[in-house]
């Protein structure tokens, strides 16, 4: 029988399924409150696999493996654990109603099988979304506490549905090949930071114009960074590829104060530290005029 691991990297007590009454009674006499369920070495009841989390007090954290066989198991134990804030596993649609986990505050669904049903989950403040099927954000639209939002490996094409959510500070989208349109984060009034890694179907960023909120922008490739000047609270920004290598645009900018970019290129109109420089000038100056 595999052993029990203690992973100080992530601080997750691994626990193959087969063991995991024997688990979770050493979790709780060690106080490690996060758990990694992995799959079972030997053959077993899986049906009743869950049953020793019912009642459990003392994990705060679930992280179940994607090689483990939710098919085969009764999930509802897991509607009985009277601390959960973490939890981390794929979808399976009809198998799993995460709105019955009340106390959930970050849900990360690592895969899913099909698109996934409307979520209303009143006290979610993170969640990450990795190869979902889904096409839109409409099914998230009722997470009203929602802060912040990760889409990764997706088919998303838009982001309908996120101006629901009035408290959304942070969005990470990535790897998102059919993503075309992200124009509704300026519907969103607490949005501060922007991160866009990888969605080729968007390098330009034109819609960015006179945002009011966003002070955080991250895109791997922009075609052009003519926005910036009218994005009215822009602190940071950071790129890996500028297509027209104009960063001239960036000191007319009356809020930003850093930039930061790698790797430099040659038809860049500046070097990163010259750019910098001339930013801290302008803003001193823009200061001293008023």
């Amino acid at each position: 029988m595999k052993k029990l691991t203690y992973n100080e990297n992530t601080g997750d007590l691994e626990i193959p399924l087969e063991s995991l009454s024997e688990g979770l009674l050493y979790a709780k006499k060690k106080s490690i409150h996060n758990i990694k369920i992995t799959k079972a070495q030997i053959s077993l009841d899986y049906e009743s696999a869950f049953a020793s989390l019912v009642g459990d007090d003392n994990i705060r954290s679930i992280y179940i493996a994607d090689d483990v066989n939710l098919k085969k198991i009764n999930l509802e134990p897991l509607y009985q654990l009277k601390n959960l804030k973490k939890l981390v596993m794929q979808y399976l649609k009809g198998r799993i109603d995460f709105s019955k986990i009340s106390t959930l505050e970050a849900l990360y669904i690592t895969k899913a099988d099909q698109e996934i049903d409307c979520l209303s989950i009143y006290g979610l403040e993170e969640l990450l979304l990795v190869s979902i099927k889904n096409i839109d954000c409409k099914f998230i639209s009722l997470l009203s506490e929602l802060k912040i939002l990760r889409i990764s490996s997706a088919r998303i094409d838009n982001l309908s549905g996120i101006e629901m959510l009035d408290k959304l500070e942070v969005i990470k989208l990535s790897h998102c090949p059919d993503l075309t349109d992200i124009s509704s984060v300026n519907k969103l009034k607490e949005l501060s930071k922007l991160y866009v890694e990888k969605c080729k179907e968007i390098n330009s960023f034109e819609f960015l114009n006179e945002n009011k909120t966003i002070n955080e922008l991250f895109l791997s490739t922009v075609n052009s960074l003519s926005f910036i000047p009218t994005m009215k609270c822009i602190k940071y920004l950071k790129f890996w590829e500028l297509k027209d290598g104009d960063l001239n645009y960036l000191l007319k900018s009356p809020s930003l104060e850093k930039v930061d970019f790698y790797p430099q290129k040659k038809h860049y109109t500046h070097k990163k530290e010259e750019i910098n420089n001339l930013i801290v000038r302008s803003a001193k100056a823009s200061a001293e005029g008023r």
